[in-house]
């Protein structure tokens, strides 16, 4: 009788042996990965004699986690209590009463780890500063960054397909300072940044990490500074620039993010201040310059961004100055 229950008791120290070295494996490389990323798998990898046995003391001190303590080295007492019974049962000596208290506590730290486990899958997935505070926080498809000092940084919000991932930053103030989305790893989707007033600062849309569309710029006040055509985060097509007040203060033509057609300038109170061709980012043909009251300020000719004549007049059109 004692012998057959040994053989079981052996088969049981044999599966839970196998058990018990996946689970360290696989906790302790976990949280090597969420502390070190790929860095700190390759040196536990390296380091696995010193690792194992030591990773659960940096865990408790630096995390200020003790489950992955507990099921590692408490797994170990488990695997030695069984082995033990095994060995008795096998040389068939009855079973003492310390024996059954011992079953009876192996049996207390395996229903004890099993509902630890939940707690265990979200505390696994924190890193910490060195100075204790919380680093990262991973829960429930959702990863939360802390500034060192412990102020939320960025939340990061995964779709159940895990194919889409909306990303939140803030400023160590807790106010937001830019929302964006993330396709298949890469940016693609609207995205938004914020002055720490809360007021919008830029709005736009991105597609495969690169700015594309329309995008606008706003003042800190909140009123709209700029707005352009994107392509390849280069502007491209027209561009238009305001004033506080919502009057045009320039319009402007670029390619490839170079200027190439014609621009103007405005006064705020909508007189035209100059108007110039270019090619290439070069000024090339006439150019013109007015004073608010209308009449021209400033004449000049242009070969490719080299002048050829140019004119300067006063207020009352006279020309003053000529070169």
């Amino acid at each position: 009788m004692y012998k057959i229950l040994g053989k079981l008791f052996t088969i049981l120290v044999f599966l839970f042996s196998i058990f018990y070295g996946l689970l360290t494996l696989v906790l302790e490389y976990r949280i090597l990965y969420n502390a070190y990323g790929w860095l700190g798998l390759c040196i536990g990898t390296i380091l696995v004699p010193l690792a194992l046995p030591l990773l659960p003391i940096y865990v408790i001190f630096v995390m200020g986690n003790w489950i992955p303590a507990l099921l590692i080295y408490g797994g170990g007492v488990i695997l030695v209590l069984l082995s033990v019974i095994a060995t008795r049962l096998q040389e068939e000596e009855k079973i003492s009463p310390l024996t059954m208290v011992l079953i009876s506590f192996l049996v207390g730290i395996m229903i004890f780890t099993y509902s630890s486990y939940k707690n265990l899958k979200e505390s696994i997935f924190k890193t910490y500063y060195l100075s204790g505070k919380i680093k990262t926080e991973l829960k429930d498809g959702e990863l939360k960054k802390y500034y060192p000092s412990g102020e939320l940084k960025e939340e990061i919000i995964w779709d159940k397909e895990k194919t889409r991932r909306y990303v939140k930053r803030y400023y160590k103030s807790g106010q937001l300072s830019g929302l964006a989305e993330y396709r298949n790893d890469a940016l693609n989707g609207p995205f938004m940044t914020y002055f720490e007033n809360g007021k919008l600062q830029q709005e736009g849309f991105n597609v495969n990490n690169k700015m594309e569309g329309h995008v606008k710029q706003y003042y800190e006040s909140g009123e709209l500074y700029l707005e352009v055509d994107v392509k390849n985060e280069k502007p491209n097509g027209i561009g238009k620039e305001y004033y506080k007040s919502g009057a045009l203060q320039s319009i402007s033509t670029t390619k490839d993010g170079v200027r190439n057609g014609i621009n103007k300038g405005y006064y705020e109170s909508g007189a035209l201040l100059g108007e110039q061709y270019f090619v290439d980012g070069k000024p090339h043909g006439e150019s013109k310059k007015y004073h608010e009251n209308g009449m021209i300020s400033f004449l000049g000719k242009f070969d490719h961004g080299k002048p050829i004549e140019i004119i300067e007049y006063d207020k009352n059109g006279n020309g003053i100055k000529r070169k």
